[in-house]
Formats: structure tokens, C-alpha cells, sequence
């Protein structure tokens, strides 16, 4: 059998030491172009994310130096790509037979660059966008669980249907670029190629270390008036809470103590400024003046308060409140063994009211004078984080719900009164409250099968009126200092 002889001749790469340079130029100043409009915009999302509350989409140092290299990668490889293209791209020769593999060169790396810049810019889009909106960013990150889709899309679209799905970005991208010169130049191209990834990397870890702009600057002076970021505020943890409060018609009041001082007197801060307690009323007049009279109706106050607080300012706050007309109080809460971060949960709350006759001393002595006439008057006082006096005789908390719900159950014309005491603290307040919401809870529950014949999770609208009717939240709080 003869041996088939090929005269095909080896196509060479004729490139001008000019031209070699001038491409070589083009890649570093390409790559640090990209890198720094990349960089400047994520940190300009970062910024939009300023939320109502002060706070911002915050990135830890590591997630800074990943977010780096990947933008640095990206840069470098599609500079190269337009290196590529800038060698490749030259007229025809006289007589060349074989010009259209440069051509076809040229138009697979411009190709390829528009295809995956378009790509990535709608994806980076709906990701900056998405984490961009409060409190999303404390949801869902890239980093660390999704670091290497990124390391490895820029090395594998030929081999990626045997690697993870969670292996491709970074690599794929490189060996795109070289798909169509590995199948041009064969094993000339390979130490092009190996020598071509030292340098991409090179490039990209030395410029991944350059931050344009002082994101910790920029951090701190977003975060001037963030209360969580300046203050202690550690806010008490509920299993019952409302969702769905009218943003527009709430106002942020905090109660929060100095990060490193024991003992001291807590701030009350009001947009991001502290206060003195005298001058609430004012402020939340000012900002009841800018509602019709229909909406003011609907004000209320979301208040935040440390646990540690004392209960003497916690009253002299509601006080204030009252004295300014806003009775609906909502209490801000996160929930039992948070999925997310706790800061995500600034949607909770516990809602209540405050009575009017928190106002005046008088009326508050009249208010006290007609809860002590209901024939099933129920008695508290915490004596500790752990111990709950009830009608005189102490139990635990664990046991404290079901002996409340007993007592309510004998009676359905009852008020539990609080005996607030000037060291009181927040959590056992609030503890105490919570406990006495989820003993009313239970009784109509049962009160529901009994009436309606259903859980009470099934029964209409107007029969849960009636129910919250039959066996309302009669919740009352005795404090000594509304009297003098």
C-alpha cells in the first residue's frame, strides 16, 4: 500500500516585533481598563444599597480579593482575546492561499468577547441589582459557596460536559480563546498557550491586589448612621411576630447602649442622630405634619432596644410617644435560630399599642384604678431572667405559659397587669409580654374548636373578629414612675 504524502504546507506566524509590543501594551492597558470600570461599578451598587435604615451591602476582605481576581481574570483574558485579534488581523498576501484560518481566528475571538461580555454584564446586572436591594445581600453570596463557578468558566467549554457544573468560568474562558489557534498552529501552539496562562495569571493576581477606591472608607462613612454598626443593639428573639409593616408610615426609634461601656445610660437615636428623650415628642410631631389626617391614624414607631436596656427608659420612651400621639408601638424582634444573619430581619416586629393615659399621670392613676375592678385579675412580676411570680406564687418560665393560660381559662374577663420595677430589664419584659401573647393565643385556639368546630386556622374572617372579640389581649403594665 503507498503512503499518502501531504504537501500542505505548515502555516507560519510572520508578526512584526512592532506589532508584538504594541499587542503586549494593549493587553496591560486593556486589562487595568476593565479592571477599574468593574471595580468602580460594583462599589457604585454597593453604595445605591444604602438602605432607609443606613445599612450596606458589605463585603468582608476575602470576598474583596475574590471578587478582585475574578475581575482581574475576566480583564486579562479578554484583553488577550483582543490581542488576538489585533496580531491575526492582517491583509491577504499575494498568492496566499490560506488566509481565511486568520480570519477565521479574528472573527471567533471577536465572537467570542461580544457573546460573553454580553452575557456577563445582563448577569452581573441581575446579581448587583438583586443583592443591591436591602436586605438581600444578607441572603445570598457568591462567596464562599460559589467561588469556583468563577475559577473555572474563564478553562472548559470542550470538557465541560465532564465537570461539575459548579467548575466553569474562569477556564472556559481562557481555552475559548484558544480553541480556534490550537486547531490552526496544533503543538506549535502549545507552549503559546502555557506560556500565555503564566502571564494571564501573573497579570491577574498582581492587578487583583489594587483597590481603586478605600472600600473600609467608604464602608465607615456610609455607615455613620447605622445604629447596629455604632451602638450594642442586640434585639430580643420571638417565635410570634408581625411582618408586613407599612414602611412609609413607621418611624425607626432606637434605644441602644454604647459599644464599650458597661453600665451607662442607653442613646435614643432618631435618624441616625442621638436625642434627648424630652425632645422625642418634638420630632415625632414634626414628622406626623407631613401626613393627611387619615394616614397619621396609621403612624407608628418601630422601636429597637438592646436587651440590656433598663426598663425606666423604655417607659419614659412610651411616655414620650404618647405624648406626641403615636400609640402604635412595633417591637423590633428576630426570630429563633435565624437562617441569615439577624440584621436581614428588620421586617419583624411585635406590634402592639400604648394607652393614651400614658400621657398624664391622672389618667394613668384612673387607668390603674379600673384594671384592678376585672373579677379575674392576674398578677406578674418577674423576679429574675428565669422566674416568673404569678399571683404571688413564683414558677419558671417554662412553666409559666401553661399556668397563665389555665388562669385565663377560668375567667374569660380577665387583665394581666405587669408590675414593671425600675431595674427591669428589656428581655424579661419582653419576655414576659411574649409569653402572655402566646398563653392568650392558645385560648382561642381552643376557644375556636369549641365555638366554630374548626382549628382556628380554618375559621372566616368575621369569626376571627369574634374570637379576638370573645378573648381579646387585655395586657396592662403597673410602673410607679408614670405616678409622680
Amino acid at each position: 500500500m503507498k503512503k499518502r504524502i501531504s504537501f500542505v504546507e505548515p502555516i507560519a506566524l510572520h508578526l512584526p516585533k512592532s506589532k508584538l509590543i504594541i499587542g503586549l501594551l494593549m493587553v496591560l492597558g486593556l486589562s487595568f481598563s476593565l479592571y477599574s470600570f468593574a471595580y468602580i461599578v460594583r462599589e457604585a451598587f454597593r453604595y445605591v444599597s444604602l438602605s432607609y435604615d443606613y445599612d450596606l451591602w458589605l463585603l468582608s476582605d476575602e470576598e474583596v480579593k475574590f471578587y478582585n481576581l475574578v475581575t482581574a481574570f475576566i480583564a486579562v483574558i479578554i484583553s488577550q482575546s483582543f490581542c488576538f485579534a489585533f496580531w491575526f488581523n492582517r491583509p491577504r498576501r499575494f498568492r496566499e492561499r490560506r488566509h481565511f484560518y486568520f480570519v477565521s481566528i479574528v472573527n471567533d475571538q471577536m465572537a467570542l468577547n461580544s457573546c460573553f461580555l454580553s452575557w456577563f454584564s445582563k448577569l452581573a446586572l441581575v446579581y448587583a441589582i438583586t443583592l443591591g436591594v436591602a436586605p438581600m445581600f444578607y441572603v445570598f453570596s457568591l462567596y464562599p459557596d460559589y467561588r469556583f463557578v468563577f475559577v473555572l468558566h474563564i478553562l472548559f467549554l470542550k470538557f465541560s460536559y465532564y465537570c461539575s457544573s459548579h467548575l466553569k468560568l474562569i477556564v472556559i474562558l481562557f481555552l475559548q480563546s484558544w480553541t480556534t489557534i490550537r486547531r490552526v498552529f496544533k503543538r506549535e501552539s502549545l507552549k503559546w498557550m502555557l506560556v500565555s496562562a503564566v502571564a494571564v495569571c501573573v497579570i491577574a493576581f498582581g492587578m487583583s491586589k489594587i483597590n481603586l477606591i478605600d472600600y473600609k472608607e467608604l464602608n465607615e462613612i456610609a455607615l455613620r448612621k447605622n445604629v447596629a454598626h455604632n451602638y450594642k443593639l442586640e434585639l430580643p428573639e420571638s417565635d410570634v411576630f408581625d411582618a408586613g409593616t407599612r414602611v412609609m408610615l413607621t418611624k425607626n426609634v432606637y434605644l441602644a447602649m454604647p459599644k464599650d461601656q458597661e453600665g451607662t445610660e442607653p442613646y435614643l437615636i432618631v435618624d441616625g442622630v442621638e436625642v434627648e428623650m424630652s425632645a422625642l415628642p418634638a420630632l415625632l410631631e414634626d414628622w406626623q405634619s407631613g401626613f393627611y389626617d387619615l394616614d397619621k391614624q396609621l403612624l407608628a414607631c418601630r422601636v429597637c432596644v438592646d436587651k440590656s436596656v433598663k426598663m425606666k427608659y423604655v417607659m419614659r420612651l412610651k411616655q414620650q410617644m404618647a405624648r406626641a400621639n403615636v400609640y402604635r408601638i412595633y417591637y423590633a424582634v428576630v426570630p429563633r435560630n435565624p437562617e441569615y444573619d439577624v440584621r436581614y430581619y428588620n421586617w419583624l416586629s411585635f406590634n402592639t399599642r400604648i394607652p393614651s393615659c400614658y400621657k398624664d399621670p391622672e389618667l394613668y392613676r384612673e387607668f390603674c384604678d379600673r384594671t384592678s375592678e376585672f373579677p379575674n385579675r392576674i398578677e406578674l412580676s418577674c423576679k429574675s431572667s428565669e422566674i416568673l411570680e404569678i399571683n404571688g406564687e413564683s414558677y419558671d418560665f417554662k412553666n409559666a405559659k401553661n399556668v397563665l393560660k389555665k388562669l385565663i381559662q377560668n375567667d374569660l374577663d380577665y387583665v394581666i397587669r405587669l408590675n414593671v420595677g425600675y431595674s427591669m430589664r428589656y428581655s424579661d419584659y419582653f419576655n414576659v409580654l411574649l409569653l402572655s401573647r402566646k398563653a392568650v393565643d392558645e385560648v382561642k385556639t381552643d376557644c375556636a374548636a369549641e365555638y366554630f368546630g374548626k382549628p382556628i386556622e380554618e375559621i372566616s374572617e368575621d369569626e376571627l373578629h369574634e374570637m379576638s372579640r370573645l378573648v381579646p389581649f387585655r395586657f396592662a403594665e403597673y410602673y410607679e414612675g408614670f405616678l409622680q
